[in-house]
C-alpha cells in the first residue's frame, strides 16, 4: 500500500468511527466488485456485508423486456437471448451475464451498430451482440 493510501484508509477508519460514536442512524455504504481488496479493519467495522450473485435466467429476461420495451420481444427471442447470456453458452465459460453486462455492454453495442448502419435497433441487434460478447469474468480470472 503507498504511503497515501495508507493514510486515505486512517482518516476514512476515524471517520467511521467518529461517525459510529455519534448514536445518529447513519449508514456508510461501501461498495466493489472486489471485496478481496478490502482492507481488514474496514470489512471489521461492516455491520452488514451483502454479497449480489450474477442474475439468473428470469432475471436476465426481465432485464432485457425492460430496458427496450420498444422492441416488443416475443417469448421465443427472449429465451434464445437468455439462453445466448446464459452460463450453458460454450462462449460464456459457464458464467452467466452481470446485469452491467447486459445494460452497459450489449445494449449499447447493438444500438452502436444499428446507428453505424442508419437503422433502427432490432432484436437480430440484440441477438448478433449476444453471440460475440462474452460477461465479464469472476475476479482473478481473465
Amino acid at each position: 500500500m503507498h504511503h497515501e493510501d495508507k493514510a486515505g484508509l486512517n482518516t476514512l477508519l476515524q471517520r467511521l468511527d467518529k461517525l459510529r460514536l455519534t448514536k445518529l442512524p447513519i449508514a456508510a455504504l461501501f461498495i466493489t466488485n472486489r471485496p478481496e481488496a478490502l482492507d481488514p479493519a474496514i470489512r471489521r467495522r461492516a455491520a452488514l456485508d451483502l454479497h449480489f450473485e450474477r442474475p439468473g435466467d428470469n432475471i436476465r429476461a426481465q432485464i432485457l423486456l425492460t430496458s427496450v420495451p420498444e422492441l416488443r420481444l416475443g417469448e421465443k427471442e427472449v429465451t434464445e437471448l437468455v439462453r445466448l447470456t446464459g452460463p450453458s453458452e460454450s462462449k460464456n465459460k459457464g458464467l452467466p451475464f452481470t446485469a452491467s453486462d447486459l445494460t452497459d455492454r450489449l445494449l449499447p453495442a447493438a444500438l452502436r451498430r444499428a446507428y453505424s448502419e442508419r437503422r433502427a435497433l432490432g432484436v437480430r441487434d440484440l441477438i448478433q451482440q449476444s453471440q460475440m460478447l462474452e460477461p465479464t469474468p469472476t475476479q482473478g480470472t481473465s
